[in-house]
């Protein structure tokens, strides 16, 4: 599944915050809604519900800077999720 982290997601997401950074926010948009849906994203991981994911390349990098207030940009990454079907 592709994650899109926008500049929306950037301007609304919260620093040192593992629910609400704009990764969480992305990845929260992209999964749909649904019991066991909460996400949490730390430096090392994502954890989706109870699944625990290895965050890909460049993505820790980008939390460490928005956390300590520097400039980031809207990219992209790849997580092994299926959006879930209604």
């Amino acid at each position: 599944m592709k994650i899109n982290v926008t500049k929306d997601d950037i301007r609304r997401g919260f620093r040192q915050n593992a629910w609400l950074c704009p990764v969480a926010r992305a990845v929260r948009r992209a999964v749909g809604p649904g019991p066991r849906r909460e996400i949490c994203v730390t430096e090392s991981s994502i954890n989706v519900g109870e699944r625990r994911l290895g965050l890909p390349p460049g993505v820790g990098g980008f939390i460490c800077r928005f956390d300590l207030f520097e400039k980031v940009r809207p990219f992209s990454f790849t997580l092994p999720l299926r959006r879930r079907q209604r």
